[in-house]
């Protein structure tokens, strides 16, 4: 009967540990761009203030190269989640009939200065990529957002 007991333990155990190390995955950089502020942006009038207070520093922020003065800023989020899909937790054939789902979303916002920190000009591009694999193939699906540029 104490052999049994352990053995149970033991199961139960590897179980847990099992559900515990499998699963999930989740990473993110970058704070998410609020594509209903891009409207709010005007050329030759937004300044570099009111884009910081639009939405944040950016990630960059470049002085460009060809004595202008003129400077460029870049904005990027980008998130991306994946999981195990049900399938994968049945018990033995799990592996080979299950498999994994990702949802992968970026966003980019970049903005050129002139030598007074006015918006000279802009472009929003961003999407999201879905897709699943499983021992049996794999399949993506890429949605991209309507591209923003000056007005």
């Amino acid at each position: 009967m104490k052999f049994a007991s352990r053995y149970i333990f033991v199961v139960m155990l590897s179980v847990i540990g099992w559900f515990t190390m499998s699963g999930c995955m989740s990473s993110s950089s970058g704070t998410p761009i609020e594509k209903d502020k891009l409207s709010r942006i005007s050329k030759g009038v937004t300044t570099r203030s009111e884009m910081e207070a639009m939405f944040g520093a950016p990630t960059s922020l470049i002085i460009m190269p060809d004595g202008s003065g003129k400077r460029m800023a870049t904005w990027h989020h980008s998130q991306t989640d994946a999981h195990a899909n049900g399938k994968s937790w049945i018990p033995i054939v799990g592996p080979w009939i299950g498999g994994a789902e990702a949802t992968s979303q970026n966003q980019n916002l970049q903005v050129t200065y002139n030598k007074a920190e006015v918006v000279e000009d802009f472009v929003y591009s961003g999407g999201t990529t879905t897709g699943d694999s499983s021992a049996w193939g794999s399949h993506t699906q890429t949605t991209a957002d309507t591209p923003v540029t000056t007005h």
